[in-house]
């Protein structure tokens, strides 16, 4: 297992609901991971976590602490970044139906 997998199983937040977080893609040079957060009520939006490098990911414990940032963000329930999968896995989501949110400001036919 990597650091950087899918939370693929559901984690539980303090109010009782649940998260799952599935990973898109990684920005190596801005040390940045991009998930796709999914809550317990059917909410998907996209979210971007600083990742500190190839030495931070390797190191003891980040996984976890990767999954308490997801936790939080999960817990927001907005998205915090501007990616939207354009580049990485848009066509495949609404291929399969999915809308999930971002922060990307729509700029009509550019991306369609």
């Amino acid at each position: 297992m990597s650091s950087l997998d899918s939370f693929t199983e559901h984690q539980p937040l303090p109010d009782g609901r649940w998260w799952i977080a599935e990973y898109d893609v990684l920005d190596q040079r801005n040390d940045r991971a991009f998930f796709i957060v999914t809550r317990d009520d059917g909410t998907e939006f996209f979210v971007e976590v600083d990742v500190g490098g190839p030495a931070r990911v390797a190191s003891p414990g980040f996984r976890e602490e990767l999954r308490g940032e997801l936790e939080r963000l999960a817990l927001a329930g907005v998205s915090n970044t501007t990616h939207d999968g354009t580049w990485t896995t848009k066509a495949r989501l609404q291929a399969a139906g999915r809308s999930v949110a971002s922060q990307a400001k729509v700029y009509s036919g550019i991306f369609d």
